[in-house]
């Protein structure tokens, strides 16, 4: 009886595991990075702030909707007109990313009452809410990335100091 209750024990505790890693698995591998990046323009403008969103996953994801928790801040992919409009609503999205896709998305700045987003310094959190494209039942947990006017100004004057830089020494 001593085996037959260690036998138990051995296929109860693998079960456990075995379900702990499908949780995982469905809800929190292959998540999308997601960073705050500058895209330097080739007309010598001023840099602008851009929302780095890639593919992990060894297959097709959707980035459902981009959502930002200030109302002085949107994303938006700023291709089509359909982008601009929901990301002037104050979300973006879908985006389909294939394998190790990555797409730059436009952070804009809304000012409101004369007041803008820079002067205010701000802390803001961008949503990412996704799904995955072999599961698309299954509703993975959002990604988060928190960030501030401040941080995003620091990356634009780095920008702008590298390319000084390169510029010349060319």
């Amino acid at each position: 009886m001593e085996a037959l209750e260690f036998y138990k024990f051995i296929g109860a505790t693998l079960g456990f595991i075995s379900i702990a890693f499908a949780i995982w698995d469905r809800l929190f591998r292959y998540r999308p990075s997601i960073s705050i990046t500058t895209e330097i323009h080739s007309g010598g403008t001023q840099p602008s702030v851009r929302l780095r969103i890639k593919n992990q996953a060894p297959y097709d994801i959707i980035i459902e909707k981009i959502w930002s928790s200030s109302p002085y801040y949107r994303v938006d992919s700023a291709n089509t007109l359909r982008a601009t409009l929901l990301g002037a609503f104050g979300n973006a999205g879908p985006i389909l990313l294939a394998p190790s896709e990555e797409r730059f998305l436009r952070i804009a700045e809304n000012e409101i009452n004369g007041v803008t987003a820079s002067s205010l310094d701000l802390r803001v959190r961008f949503r990412v809410d996704w799904t995955r494209g072999d599961h698309p039942l299954f509703r993975p947990c959002p990604v988060f990335l928190w960030s501030s006017g401040r941080d995003m100004e620091q990356r634009k004057r780095a920008s702008e100091l590298f390319a000084q830089e390169t510029a010349g020494e060319g």
